[in-house]
């Protein structure tokens, strides 16, 4: 059971407990209306979004647009708790949304502020946010083995200030699995049956080796998360990836490191002419990438990777 205090200078209150009374008019109109309480970075698109799934019609919860990683977002609400069923539910409603893009292009047309953003959206590399007051932990163990979609479970407690009649939401992020960590290096040789070249995975393994090595020296709250075509390496919280190392094909990968647009060099002791020379900015999230060529290369890194780490990271 969860206790939460509102702590003044001469008072000390307990919050009440104040559950949803319904997942559609209660809930679902909650999250609409603060989106951003889910991830800074989400822009809402359409609710209770009709989709035609395994023969029958069901309803998508809450459509949304990551517009930092420019892919569609399937929100799906439950008051309570969120058992395994809820899994073979959300990849039905991601399937659709991969092979009916043009039905989500037009729910974004409907959004004057989203127009922009049409021709640039991943239909390929759906994300899911499961929301509940629970997970079982089933659910949370078979989410390993999917590596199709980034499924991301979001805990919730909500709360009311009954004096000044003020609802308080609390958001905790719940970290995948440990197996997940250790499924990576296994899942990266599937690559080399897509055809990836062998010199190329090399460094992708290593690179991520040695990231997995930084992160557990300095103690870093960081998890890996294995996408279609990219590692994400994630912090708790509404900013999420705050690096990656990008597979691809026939070209070696990138390694993207959040560090803010207006990201100054000099404040971790490097010149602007060198910076600029190994990095280029990502057209999304504050991200600068550069390419990796050996499997040492990311190791000259450490100083920015750390910096992206302290600047992001908030306890919650």
């Amino acid at each position: 059971m969860r206790f939460v205090f509102i702590i003044a200078e001469n008072e000390q209150k307990e919050l009440k407990n104040y559950p949803f009374q319904d997942e559609v008019r209660d809930m679902q109109k909650f999250f609409k209306n603060n989106i951003k309480v889910l991830g800074e970075n989400l822009e809402f698109i359409a609710e209770s979004v009709n989709v035609t799934v395994g023969g029958t019609y069901r309803e998508i919860d809450i459509l949304a647009l990551d517009t930092e990683q420019r892919v569609p977002v399937i929100i799906e609400l439950k008051k309570d708790e969120a058992n395994e069923e809820v899994l073979l539910q959300v990849l039905r409603y991601a399937s659709w949304v991969v092979n009916n893009p043009d039905s989500v292009r037009y729910l974004l047309m409907q959004r004057e502020e989203l127009k922009r953003y049409i021709d640039d959206v991943n239909f390929d590399n759906v994300r899911i946010i499961i929301v509940a007051e629970r997970f079982k932990d089933l659910l949370l163990s078979l989410s390993q083995y999917i590596s199709g979609f980034q499924i991301d479970f979001v805990k919730y407690g909500r709360y009311i200030r009954e004096d000044k009649n003020e609802q308080i939401i609390i958001i905790e992020y719940i970290k995948p699995p440990e197996e997940l960590s250790r499924r990576v290096i296994s899942s990266i040789e599937e690559y080399r049956r897509r055809g990836v070249r062998e010199e190329y995975l090399e460094i992708v393994r290593k690179s991520y080796e040695y990231l997995m090595d930084l992160i557990s020296e300095k103690g870093w709250d960081i998890t890996p998360r294995l996408n279609e075509w990219y590692i994400a390496f994630q912090i708790r919280g509404p900013v999420w990836n705050i690096y990656e190392i990008r597979i691809r094909m026939n070209n070696p990968p990138w390694l993207a490191i959040r560090l803010g647009d207006d990201f100054n060099p000099e404040e971790v002791g490097l010149s602007v002419e060198v910076f600029n020379s190994k990095f280029r900015q990502c057209p999304y999230g504050g991200f600068w990438r550069t390419d990796l060529t050996s499997p040492d290369d990311i190791k000259q890194f450490e100083k920015l990777l750390e910096h992206s780490y302290k600047k992001y990271y908030t306890s919650t």
